[in-house]
Order: C-alpha cells, then sequence, then structure tokens
C-alpha cells in the first residue's frame, strides 16, 4: 500500500510528505506514490540509528528496489546523525512511480522523515 505525495504546497512545484520508520523497524510501512513528482529531497531528524538510507523505487507500489545510478552506484544518504536536509537529483527517482527509503539499522526509536517532491509535469506519470 502506498500514499500519495501530501498536496501541502510551498510554491506551485515544491510538496511535502512525512514518512515515519517506527522503533524496531528500517523503513516506512507505506511508500510514497509520487504520481507527476520526483523526489527531490528528505529531511531527517538528529539521532538516527542507521548511518546511511537506500532510496528505494517501485512501477507497482508492491515490489520495491534499491535505486542505482547509470555508473551502478547507489542512490543513498549518508548520515552523520545531525538533523539536516539531503538533496536528491530529480532524476534519480524520475524513472518510477513509487518510492520508500531504508535505514542500513534498525531504529531505537519512531523517527520522523520528511519527503520533498517537485512536480515535473502536468500529467501523472503512468
Amino acid at each position: 500500500m502506498t500514499l500519495a505525495l501530501a498536496r501541502r504546497n510551498y510554491t506551485d512545484r515544491l510538496y511535502f510528505d512525512p514518512m515515519t520508520i517506527l522503533s524496531g523497524g528500517n523503513t516506512p510501512l507505506k511508500g510514497l506514490d509520487l504520481g507527476n513528482h520526483t523526489l527531490n529531497g528528505i529531511q531527517v531528524p538528529a539521532g538516527m540509528t542507521g548511518t546511511a538510507l537506500a532510496i528505494l523505487g517501485s512501477i507497482d507500489g508492491e515490489n520495491y528496489f534499491p535505486l542505482r545510478t547509470v555508473d551502478g552506484n547507489p542512490v543513498q544518504i549518508v548520515l552523520d546523525g545531525t538533523a539536516a536536509m539531503y538533496v536528491l537529483s530529480p532524476l534519480d527517482t524520475s524513472c518510477v512511480r513509487y518510492v520508500n527509503i531504508q535505514s542500513n539499522d534498525t531504529e531505537a526509536a519512531d523517527r520522523e522523515l520528511i519527503a520533498i517532491g517537485i512536480r515535473i509535469s502536468e500529467e501523472s506519470k503512468q
């Protein structure tokens, strides 16, 4: 099951959606339906147990796979334990309809991250 990217408008192109990793888990229970957006960034709270977040993609919202760039490098964020906003290339998620994130460790507490999307077209990716 996936959640639609929240339509909390910051400008006419940027949108934000919370994603919560529950204590004892390493990925949110639901991915995001990007629709006509790409994932442009993630705001991460301080104190994450994991040291990296992998970006996962899906074309059907059920089966998620780690995303990789054309040169084979994983699309991931390296964490340093501080609260920060990490910027991603919009090209990294332009080929998928659904995304999720995965910590490389089991989180010791609930962690709320904020996904930041940018609209790429007026029509939805199908």
